[in-house]
């Protein structure tokens, strides 16, 4: 299994795991809802490009290709990734009942790297943190770096508002010596701009 797809797992463990108590409660309170489940909250082949578009308009860097789409859960997740597995983009949106919390999910999405990379030896550093606007809205992008197999990985995680107004996120990983080369200083540049084209 590569770095790539235990990153996207753990993630969404954690995270889908905030959401379920949200969904059990719906489908408990409004029986309809259990009708309409397969529907509306699993869909395993939606299109990456499409997902993401939906949450905001970004500017994917080259070598970038769609990897996976996923909405379970009422979570709707789109990842990216370049061909040599070094580099991930990722987004998530989640139902607007978890709007508000935005600092309890970016501090699950650090924990959770923290778990895929902390090690005795590997530790996950908060390197900096950045206020910015994402779709009009104000967000915050914590930027944080380790070394895995000899290499240092910068990691950049960003919680905003949606096109729609409910709770997303996106992460950015890649080698810290190609970050800007790759163009991941200009896709962070194209989500506050609104993008230009994916």
């Amino acid at each position: 299994m590569s770095r790539n797809t235990k990153i996207v797992l753990g993630i969404l463990g954690g995270l889908v795991a905030c959401c379920c108590i949200v969904v059990l409660a719906g489908m408990y309170l409004l029986p309809r809802f259990g009708a309409q489940f397969a529907e509306e909250f699993l869909d395993l082949e939606a299109e990456a490009g499409e997902v993401a578009g939906g949450i905001v308009d970004y500017d994917l860097p080259a070598g970038m290709q769609e990897d996976m789409a996923i909405n379970f859960l009422g979570v709707r997740t789109a990842v990216f990734s370049s061909e040599d597995n070094q580099r991930l983009i990722m987004f998530m949106q989640f139902p607007r009942a978890l709007a508000g919390d935005e600092a309890a999910m970016q501090r699950q999405m650090e924990d959770t790297f923290r778990e895929q990379f902390g090690t005795d030896d590997r530790r996950l550093e908060v390197v900096s943190r950045e206020d910015v606007t994402i779709n009009g809205q104000p967000a915050t992008l914590t930027t944080s770096e380790t070394v895995d197999m000899e290499i240092t990985v910068r990691q950049v995680v960003g919680v905003f508002e949606g096109k729609d107004g409910s709770p997303a996120m996106f992460v950015a990983v890649a080698p810290a010596d190609r970050w800007q080369a790759d163009g991941m200083d200009r896709f962070l540049e194209s989500l506050q701009r609104g993008g230009g084209g994916r």
